[in-house]
């Protein structure tokens, strides 16, 4: 890959289905030159409990195709599946277009000492029953009993938001090494995400007057704690989008649902001493 100080990258996520909003962002942005284009996930909408049909999923792998061969008008396509997408893109190297590079369990470099590094799926969604304008988040979750729906593919039965966890972070953790293995452990981290920290404001959501929590509570922990993620791009929790800062140097964006008009625009720069940094993030709208 051509050596750069600055990449300009189109985000999208959540676009369940609805070719046309992509038709419509493609015209938009088509005079803005970007270097490549990231998918969090959910471009199609398999129901949940679906996801390995493949009778069901042969359609929503032509929807999917569409989808990406609009999108690759901008520019190549990394992304990773959420969990309404097609099971056989967790488990196989296939690839719904020529120009899209699927990132779950897998690493990018983009320059010497920075990675993507990819992860899609979902774990459960909890809930914090019902909104009051005076709630404090998180005192009211129990995260033993609070179940609202099901993830995929981390969903240890019987409802297990633990368990559940355990194995994305364990996944995750298995890719940074990869790219640790790689580049050394002084590397930065961009991760490539359909769900993103629990108890961040880009993963709660009201729904029907209910509080709902969307993420993992290990993926935080674990952002907050290591030195080589400087930002997380996700999707997963439709109205949620929003750019936040948790410390100087660690950022989360979501951009939005793409299939409610959202998308977002990341601008990356590197500093005179190698350092890689969030230019700047706008969530933007059709």
């Amino acid at each position: 890959m051509e050596e750069k100080d600055s990449y300009k990258i189109l985000v999208v996520t959540d676009i369940h289905d609805d070719i046309e909003k992509i038709k419509i962002l493609v015209d938009k942005v088509k005079d803005i030159k970007f270097d490549f284009v990231f998918c969090c996930g959910d471009a199609v909408s398999v129901p949940i409990d679906k996801n390995d049909d493949t009778e069901v999923t042969k359609e929503y792998i032509l929807k999917l195709k569409n989808i990406f061969t609009e999108l690759e008008k901008i520019g190549h396509i990394y992304w990773v599946p959420g969990n309404h997408e097609p099971g056989i893109y967790f488990t196989t190297n296939e690839e719904p277009t020529k120009d899209s590079e699927n990132l779950h369990k897998k690493i990018k470099k983009l320059d010497d000492n920075f990675y993507i590094v990819g992860l899609g799926g979902s774990v459960p969604i909890m809930t914090g029953r019902k909104w009051k304008h005076n709630f404090v988040l998180f005192k009211e979750l129990n995260l033993e009993k609070d179940f609202k729906y099901g993830g995929y593919p981390y969903n240890v039965t019987p409802n297990d938001f633990h368990k559940s966890d355990d194995l994305f972070i364990k996944d995750l953790n298995e890719t940074v090494d990869i790219a640790k293995k790689e580049g050394g452990e002084n590397i930065q981290i961009l991760y490539l995400t359909h769900i993103g920290p629990l108890y961040t404001s880009t993963n709660t959501i009201v729904e029907n007057g209910e509080v709902l929590y969307l993420g993992s509570k290990n993926f935080g922990e674990k952002f907050l704690k290591e030195d080589n993620g400087f930002i997380i791009v996700h999707g997963h929790s439709h109205t949620a989008e929003g750019y936040i800062t948790m410390k100087s140097d660690r950022h989360i964006f979501n951009p939005g649902c793409c299939c409610e008009g959202h998308y977002g625009i990341l601008d990356l720069k590197k500093d005179k001493n190698g350092k890689w940094g969030v230019g700047s993030c706008t969530v933007a709208y059709l």
